[in-house]
């Protein structure tokens, strides 16, 4: 390649050394004259030096965090700032982009697929972090400091400032160019002369999950890099530590199963200095911004390829640019906003946020997604975090969260799951069933790396989920034709369990492959109790994973008819399996679900009793999101029951259900207390959740996320789909901690062909259609009149349950 030579180094494994663990309004006054014009002169001054940026605007909120004496400030709703650091650096904020995926100040950068360990021990495998800080939790040198985490943007900023030097650091996982992290550093030197600021190297011990296979050094000459039309690559502090860098060559230490191989990546990343240089040789202030990327790849010629597109887009601030301009994409005006309590809407937003983060640009098509586990991409070393395996948390608590704002997203988690489809038969075939039973938790090749035995045999209700999920999104979109679109599963599937799938074509799996041999799976799974008259379900483990295993879990049994019957109906669709359907509509009817006809509430299994104490929301989710039919009665018993023998230390989504089902009976002071309730497991200043309230558990914890954004859009916005309609019910919603119902609205709410925004007040609804695809309209029924609204309108209706009805797509046939 022109313009770049090659230093190279052959290396062999490296020992093995233990990874470390991470270190982890004022009144306003009058304006005067004076005031205006001393305020205009310092504007000039600094727009006459062209040295006022980002970094001392940045600094001035610092100065004014620290004379409020404010633990965080709160104005912004896509921005949380502080000028201190939690003090578990479990809760530091993090960055993502689907690809990689970081905690800030970490020695550990995780990539999406890439996993070490056999079976039960698979985890996310370590790559170092070597990209510099300009500060670590530990220094004491800055006066000022100020932290920003901006969710608009994507990105992480630490501001500095003593008297000599401003320092910015802006860190980020690129959103378009996903295989790179990059770090942009701003330094202003106040002082006539030389300012020093120190690069801390935060990489930490060799990984142990790795071995090195090659290492080498590239340099690359003016070409690849220019930073102006004016100023010369050679003399631009930007490129200036871009053109020399390092290339290493990885293989993962043990494959996850028998016959799949070890895993190779390719890292390149920016050699940087023990500190960075800025002269100052005027009265004005000197500002100079240098880059620093991290990139990864399958391949080398890949990996060079990122970084080469990476130093290529520095011009002209492009590749900050392009990254701005694609989460402004991602987020395409999607907000939850609570009215007059920002608090709320922050968690909102950063619940969403940190949830997006863990998906890969939509725009480039090459990308792999492998799927999302509990704490997300930056989380899930050996033994921490689940270790990044991905388990029903992606399908029951987070994609309904995006369903109804990012349906693409949550069809990208379906197609993950179709294409692990031969894991799911394997698996079944394993313990000798029919069909496809889908593991409790996968990693990279689609099988079960679950690292205790009786969750892979009993905790069934997964492959339930994903089926209770691909329901919704079909509702949701009217996307039938997802149905029968052919997926590969090649990819990422062992030789073994190709041969155990010999049954399907894996280059071309569909999604009512998948469908259809659940329903199979279920039909071979259940046994006839001829005392009962029903279809049993015996030795399962439900939701609550402290009572396993049991024979007749409420949960499982609902879940498995919803299963059967929904595979029925598509099979009806697509004039197909017509024998296979009657089958699985005559076992979903003949179902047992346990019912105490005394009580009068449905006990959790076979020989329950109440006064045993329940890990987590199970029954009460017969309710929602399952909506078993039931008087209300029932199940208020169902919920006062399971009220008072949930641990009060279970996971943080467990009180968002019991949420979302008292406010389906209307009792709004009980849904209050549990809404409130999860929000004890949000640690502030940058809002990341632990599993529990006592910060025990998984970090960042997608899944109590999910089910917090569930109780508002489910909960208070009453959000239901249904195979023609989907249904709004909305409630007023708490304030964060004062007593009192805010107004509430959600913004790019999306229902099929149709976009729209959604006001709700103390006495109306006001319903704005955004935009449309396509000639049909959306009737909008209320109790007492129906409107139609086939292009952009807004609506103004008293407060009251609606249901939006499409015209109707015209039917599929099975290609």
């Amino acid at each position: 390649m022109v313009g770049l030579s090659v230093t190279s180094k052959e290396g062999g494994n490296r020992p093995s050394v233990k990874a470390s663990s991470r270190n982890f309004s004022r009144p306003k006054s009058p304006m005067n004259l004076t005031a205006v014009l001393g305020f205009l002169l310092l504007f000039c001054l600094f727009m006459v030096s062209q040295r006022y940026d980002d970094v001392s605007s940045c600094m001035r909120s610092g100065q004014r965090f620290v004379k409020t004496n404010r633990e965080f400030r709160k104005t912004n709703p896509y921005v949380l700032e502080s000028s201190i650091l939690p003090n578990d650096s479990r809760f530091y904020p993090t960055v993502a982009n689907g690809v990689l995926g970081t905690v800030i100040f970490g020695d550990t950068i995780y990539m999406a697929g890439l996993y070490n360990g056999y079976k039960g021990e698979s985890h996310r495998a370590r790559l170092q972090n070597n990209i510099p800080y300009v500060y670590v939790p530990e220094s004491t040198l800055w006066s000022t400091q100020l932290f920003t985490q901006d969710m608009k943007n994507g990105m992480f900023t630490i501001c500095l400032s003593n008297t000599n030097v401003i320092v910015t650091q802006k860190i980020y996982a690129h959103k378009l160019l996903t295989n790179l992290l990059v770090t942009e550093v701003s330094v202003t030197c106040k002082i006539q002369g030389t300012c020093y600021v120190r690069l801390h190297d935060v990489s930490g011990p060799v990984s142990k999950d790795m071995n090195l296979n090659s290492t080498e050094t590239l340099h690359y000459n003016s070409s690849y890099c220019n930073c102006s039309k004016d100023i010369p690559s050679s003399d631009c502090p930007k490129c200036q530590y871009l053109r020399s860098a390092t290339h290493k060559e990885f293989t993962t230490v043990t494959p996850e199963i028998n016959g799949s191989s070890h895993l190779t990546v390719h890292v390149i990343y920016s050699q940087f200095p023990k500190k960075l240089t800025v002269q100052n040789i005027g009265n004005n202030f000197t500002t100079k911004k240098f880059v620093f990327m991290f990139a990864v790849g399958e391949t080398r010629e890949s990996t060079m390829a990122n970084y080469i597109v990476g130093m290529g887009t520095v011009t002209a601030n492009s590749l900050l640019q392009l990254h701005l301009n694609e989460w402004l994409r991602q987020w395409n005006s999607v907000l939850i906003d609570v009215k007059n309590d920002i608090q709320s809407t922050q968690y909102m937003v950063s619940a969403l946020y940190f949830i997006l983060s863990n998906f890969p640009s939509t725009k480039n098509q090459q990308t792999k997604f492998y799927g999302v586990s509990p704490g997300g991409l930056p989380n899930g070393g050996s033994d921490v975090d689940y270790m990044g395996h991905v388990f029903w948390d992606q399908d029951f608590w987070m994609a309904p969260a995006l369903l109804p704002f990012y349906p693409e997203l949550v069809r990208m988690i379906l197609t993950y799951r179709v294409r692990r489809l031969p894991g799911a038969l394997a698996k079944a075939k394993s313990f000798g069933y029919k069909g496809a039973d889908y593991p409790w938790e996968t990693a990279y090749t689609g099988s079960d790396v679950c690292p205790g035995e009786n969750y892979v045999e009993y905790e069934i209700h997964v492959t339930a989920d994903i089926i209770h999920l691909l329901k919704q999104y079909i509702y949701a979109t009217d996307d039938w034709s997802f149905l029968v679109e052919c997926q590969n599963a090649t990819e990422v599937a062992s030789r073994t369990m190709l041969e155990l799938s010999s049954e399907i074509n894996t280059t071309c799996i569909r999604a009512y492959d998948m469908l259809r041999q659940t329903a199979e799976f279920w039909s071979s799974r259940v046994t006839w109790d001829a005392v009962k008259g029903r279809y049993v379900l015996n030795n399962v483990m439900g939701p609550d994973e402290w009572h396993a295993p049991v024979n007749n879990s409420a949960f499982t049994n609902v879940a498995v008819a919803q299963n059967l019957n929904f595979a029925a109906e598509v099979a009806t669709k697509l004039d197909c399996d017509k024998e296979k359907a009657h089958r699985w509509q005559l076992i979903a009817k003949l179902l047992y679900v346990p019912y105490n006809e005394t009580a009068h509430y449905h006990p959790e299994y076979d020989g329950f009793h109440p006064n045993e104490t329940v890990k987590q929301a199970d029954t009460v989710m017969l309710g929602f999101p399952l909506g078993l039919p039931m008087l209300e009665s029932v199940q208020y018993n169902d919920l006062k029951a399971y009220n008072s023998c949930t641990s009060a230390y279970g996971p943080a989504m467990t009180w968002g259900m019991f949420a979302i089902n008292w406010l389906q009976l209307n009792d709004t002071e009980n849904a209050k207390l549990m809404y409130r309730r999860q929000l004890r497991n949000i640690h502030i200043p940058f809002n990341i959740w632990s599993e529990n309230a006592d910060s025990s558990g998984a970090v960042n914890f997608l899944t109590g996320m999910g089910g917090y954004l569930q109780s508002v859009l489910y909960g208070y916005f009453g959000l239901r789909y249904r195979n023609d309609s989907v249904t709004l019910n909305p409630t007023l919603i708490p304030h964060s901690y004062y007593n009192g119902e805010m107004d509430i609205s959600i913004h790019s709410f999306k229902y099929r062909q149709f976009t729209f925004d959604i006001f709700v007040n103390q006495t109306s609804i006001n319903l704005t259609l955004k935009s449309t695809v396509g000639s049909n309209c959306a009737y909008v029924n209320t109790s007492s009149y129906t409107y139609v609204m086939c292009r952009p309108q807004e609506l103004i209706i008293q407060r009251q349950r609606i249901y939006i009805i499409v015209k109707k797509s015209n039917e599929l046939s099975l290609l």
